[in-house]
Formats: structure tokens, sequence, C-alpha cells
């Protein structure tokens, strides 16, 4: 048994706030320009935009704030889980033209519980629980090449370096691969499954493990630091413009750490809690527990703003529209008068609930236009409206059993998942 972290008391932090919002300013300045050009690019190509139409109505470019912190990625719109550090779940994608057909399949062998990234040429990587990591072409989901890790991929989510190395976890460790489906390095955790990356503005990754570790590494391996929580965590951290690393754990606890993972404070409840993400204005967060709490914290001293309760257990990571909306689902649905899907306001007001058929295990992603999708029991994966009405639904076109597999958005609006049948979906 890990021992609990000891209590940090809040005086000890309160000057870091003011120091952190200087910290590093003009390295993250220049990445977020760099990035943003990337995405740019993209987004224009994908919706049509063409510098001879001039009657044309240009997508607007999307917000600073939604653009991925770290310049590490691969220049794709969905390199890593919730596609960028924020774990926002934004897309820069227009996906309105999306109807909910199925475009392929794949079948992995076994559950496909992982979640899809997305490289610069736009291959899939995915993780399966036959240990195999796919990397899949994505207009008819061929497979391209497979990485057997030698143990089970339950949760964790690739991501894509700029490098196109990509980063996984299986039961025996952490997992660098290249892109031809070489082993780069790995990792050992034991027999306890390393969870999904993320990568800092430095190239530096961080990998949650149910060992209760947080690890952290340099791209050619070698192990930086370790920093041990009292329980398991799942999903992937946080990480804010000044390079603060946040993670949730199912030691009932919010911590957000420094350079060398220091402990820059830490934020206790009654019950386990998920992955945090980050709000449009860099550090603001918004995390849910098993208590069936919303929280809203303060980024830089770990204060609580506000906390709503949504009834049922909330597993998932939140996902953020580009107004600043939460869109998150509970988990046990304990009553038939309970919706799953919520939409609240940045200021703690719920906007709206929809009662799903069943639970949603997965987080819910946003399209640049503002449709939500999300997956979970029941052989349900769900389109909605900004305002929360039935854009579409799928459920029947093979036995989907559950979807803990969190949607991933191709450049063209193609949706991707994985789910508990075996089965990777395109859906167009």
């Amino acid at each position: 048994m890990k021992e609990d972290y000891a209590e940090y008391k809040a005086d000890n932090h309160e000057d870091k706030g003011e120091q952190m919002k200087q910290t590093n300013f003009n390295v993250y300045l220049m990445s977020f320009c760099k990035m943003f050009l990337i995405i740019f690019t993209v987004a224009a190509f994908s919706t049509g935009c063409s510098s001879s139409s001039s009657n044309q109505t240009s997508t607007p470019s999307p917000p600073v704030s939604l653009i991925p912190v770290s310049t590490q990625y691969a220049a794709s719109v969905w390199p890593r889980l919730h596609q960028n550090d924020f774990n926002n779940g934004q897309s820069m994608v227009d996906t309105s033209s999306n109807t909910g057909a199925l475009k392929w399949t794949f079948y992995a062998g076994a559950k496909v519980d992982s979640s899809p990234a997305i490289g610069a040429d736009g291959t899939i990587y995915i993780g399966c629980e036959n240990g195999n990591l796919y990397a899949l072409d994505p207009s008819d989901g061929t497979q391209k090449w497979a990485y057997q890790t030698g143990g089970i991929i339950y949760t964790s989510s690739p991501a894509v370096a700029a490098d196109g190395t990509i980063y996984i976890g299986s039961q025996t460790g952490f997992f660098a691969i290249n892109p031809d489906g070489s082993l780069k390095w790995s990792y050992g955790t034991g027999d306890t499954e390393a969870g999904s990356p993320a990568i800092d503005a430095n190239g530096i990754i961080y990998v949650p493990s149910y060992d209760y570790n947080l690890y952290e590494f340099n791209p050619d391996g070698v192990r930086r630091f370790t920093v041990s929580t009292g329980n398991s965590m799942a999903g992937a951290p946080a990480i804010d413009p000044n390079g603060t690393v946040y993670i949730g754990s199912n030691d009932k606890t919010v911590y957000a750490l420094g350079d060398g993972f220091s402990i820059m404070w830490t934020f206790k409840t009654k019950n386990g809690m998920g992955m945090p993400a980050i709000g449009p204005d860099g550090y603001t967060l918004y995390v849910g527990g098993l208590d069936g709490y919303l929280y809203s914290l303060d980024g830089y001293t770990g204060k609580e703003n506000w906390k709503l309760y949504l009834h049922n257990p909330i597993e998932a990571t939140p996902a953020i529209g580009t107004d600043g909306t939460i869109y998150v689902g509970t988990t046990a649905p304990n009553s038939s008068t309970n919706d799953t899907v919520y939409a609240v306001s940045p200021s703690g007001k719920k906007l709206w609930g929809f009662r799903a058929n069943d639970q949603l295990d997965s987080s819910a992603v946003v399209g640049y236009d503002g449709t939500i999708y999300i997956g979970g029991e029941g052989s349900d994966f769900i389109a909605l409206t900004s305002a929360g009405k039935m854009k579409w639904i799928i459920g029947g076109i093979s036995n989907f059993l559950t979807i803990n597999s969190t949607p991933a958005i191709g450049e063209d609006g193609t949706i991707y998942f994985g789910a508990d049948d075996g089965y990777v979906y395109a859906i167009h």
C-alpha cells in the first residue's frame, strides 16, 4: 500500500499562483503561435476554404485557448486522448456534415476500450485488450501494422509525438513505438497497466499508472521523476500553459505538480477523482468525482470555485466547448428522473440534461460546430446538438455492448472509437 501524501498547507503555496502566471510565458506564447498556424491550415483545408472563393464565408479560426499547449505532438487534428493538453476534448474540425453513417469497421480481436489518436498522415492508432497497438488506414480501416506489447491494453490510449513516435501503456509497462511499428524503447511497470500519456512543450512525457505512480520520461526513455499517489489513476494528465501538470486520483485527491514533481497544491474530496480538464482561460480546472459532484477549481491555488451535484458518479473527463460550456456524462443512473449527459455553464449552472438509454462510460468530445459525441452502454453512440437535442444515435449496427472508448475526430469530420465487441468504428 503506497503512503498518502502529507498535508500541504495552503499558505505555503499562495505566492505560487502569481509566479506561475509569468513562468515560461514567452516559450508557451511561441508554442501557441506555432500550433495555431498548423491547426488553422488543417481547418481551412477541411472546410474547403479557398482564396479564390471571394463570396464564401470562412469558418473563424479557433480561439488560441483551445489549441494544444505543446507543439511536441504530431501536426494532427487529434494527436492524443481528449485532443490536447487542456484535456478539453474540443476539435478544430466542423463535423456538421457527419450524418452518423457507418464508414468502416475493423475487427481487433478483443475488447477495445482504448481511445484512438491520429497521426500527422491521418493514421489511426488504437490499443486492444489482446495487447496489440494497431495502426489503421483512415480511408478504409485496413491494418497497416500491429505491435504486440505482451500485456492487456485496457484503457491506455496512445499519444503521437511530433517525430511520429507513438506512446502507449499496457499491463506490462509503457512503450514508445516508431512510426513503422517497431519498438523504440519500453519501461516496465510490473503487472499493472501504464495509463494514457501527455507530452509537454519540452517533449517530456507524463504517464499515470495503476501502480499508483505518475511517471515522467525524456523522449529517449530515461525516467526523470516519479510521484506516488495513494491509489490508481485513469485517463491522461492535463497540462497548463505554465507547464503545471494536473492529475486526479482514486485516493480522493486532485494534484497540481510543478518542476521535479514538486506539489503546488492538493484538493481533497470524499471519493475518487477523475482527470481534470482546463477551461479556455488556461487555469480554471473542471473535474468530476465518484461522489457525483462536478468541481471547478482555481488552477493556481487549488481553491474550490464551485461544485454542482449531478446525482451519479462521474468517471469521465469533462469536455469544454468553444464558449466555455462544460459537457459531462455520469455513470450508474439510479432513477429514471436523472439525466446522464449534462451541459454546465462556466459559473456552475446546469444548462440542460439529456437522458440516455443507459450509463455513459466514455468522455464526451465536441466538434467545432458544437456537436457533442459520447458513447456508453446499451449499444448507443450519441450525437447531440449544443442545445441538448438528439442529432442522431447509433445502436445495433453490431453488438456494441459497452463503449468505454472516448471518440476521436478526424480532419474530414469522421468519428473514430472502439467498443467491447472488438471492433473499431469509423462514422461519417
